[in-house]
């Protein structure tokens, strides 16, 4: 098997090299680039079997990169590497015909080698039928929802969601019934790949998943594929425990290395964290019983405390210091949280 490797970063690309001895598992590098357009300009003398790709690259990106494979080189098996926290940009490169992706952040080559037997042997895309790829999503789906039954791991209020979407298009086409189950099932396993809850099992089984979407004949077997795969996962998370939500101490490491920043917000981790403002609200109050902005503020304060303690800034100085540049707003959420004014507290301490 010829592999070509895409990504803007040498780094990235040696590492991919230096993963493990690819030669004896019969997959040899034969090229690699450094954009979308570099990687078709050598596509054309190369003719890799197979393409990994960054997403997020100059010049030419990995969506188009793939598009363009696929209109001029359908044969050419692509896989996508996601660097990103969104779903979005992977869904797309789907579209347009890559055949799976890999997290940057957690892969392995055992993993590379499973992935490339399996879309060497069993072709994604008859699975993912490309002249399916411009309609329309006639059936759509909360993905804040989703996200959060998924990160709490309430799978059997999941499957209820899931089932009364499909009973309430009860007249839709069997095509687009198929497409709708693909399509979640898709942002399903992306979502909890990201999370650490893709469990072993059951990410062994992502072909296998994915195929029998195929067998789906009408709503009824939709609903029955939904509350199959929802009931695997809840038989894999009793069977383990967790730690702490993943993304939620995400957000709290955000939070507590930039406190200091005067924009910092709901709007703003959501931005930086590419999440929808509900969805990250609705967990972060699950997870901890108190809201972001709330916690902002008693890690500002606590913060400001310290530094009252610990340190020769006037209250001033403070103020700016844990994200407050106006003292009297700093003054009137220092007394809600602690009942006395930071200057009657700075007081007890100098």
């Amino acid at each position: 098997m010829k592999l070509m490797i895409v990504d803007d970063e040498k780094l990235l690309r040696n590492g991919f090299k230096h993963m493990t001895d690819w030669a004896s598992k019969g997959v040899h590098i034969i090229s690699e680039a450094i954009n979308g357009q570099d990687a078709l300009n050598k596509i054309e003398v190369e003719m890799p079997d197979v393409v990994l790709t960054d997403i997020n690259m100059p010049i030419m990106n990995g969506i188009e990169l793939t598009k363009r494979i696929k209109e001029s080189y359908p044969h050419i098996i692509v896989i996508v590497l996601s660097g990103h926290d969104d779903y979005q940009y992977v869904r797309e490169s789907m579209k347009y015909g890559a055949s799976d992706y890999l997290l940057k952040a957690s892969v392995d080559a055992d993993e590379i080698f499973q992935l490339l037997d399996n879309v060497t042997h069993n072709s994604l895309n008859e699975f993912y039928d490309q002249s399916h790829s411009n309609t329309v999503d006639i059936i759509d789906f909360d993905k804040s929802i989703i996200l959060v039954f998924l990160e709490l791991q309430q799978y059997d209020k999941l499957a209820a969601y899931i089932s009364n979407i499909i009973q309430k298009n009860s007249d839709i086409p069997l095509l687009y019934l198929r497409d709708f189950i693909r399509d979640l099932y898709f942002f399903m396993q992306f979502q909890m790949d990201q999370l650490g809850l893709l469990y072993k099992d059951i990410k062994e089984q992502k072909m296998r998943y994915s195929l029998s979407i195929q067998s789906i004949e009408r709503k009824e077997d939709a609903i029955k594929w939904v509350n199959a795969f929802t009931r695997e996962l809840s038989n894999h998370s009793s069977s383990i425990h967790h730690p702490i939500n993943m993304r939620v101490k995400h957000i709290k490491e955000l939070i507590e290395s930039q406190y200091d920043v005067p924009e910092l917000s709901l709007a703003y981790i959501a931005d930086k964290l590419y999440l929808n403002k509900n969805y990250l609200c609705d967990l972060f109050k699950a997870e901890t019983g108190s809201t972001i902005n709330q916690y902002i503020a008693n890690i500002r304060i606590q913060k400001a405390k310290e530094f009252m303690r610990n340190t020769n800034m006037n209250l001033n100085q403070i103020s700016t210091k844990v994200g407050y540049p106006d003292y009297n707003y700093f003054s009137r959420v220092f007394r809600k949280k602690m009942g006395i004014p930071p200057s009657k507290y700075h007081q007890i301490y100098l």
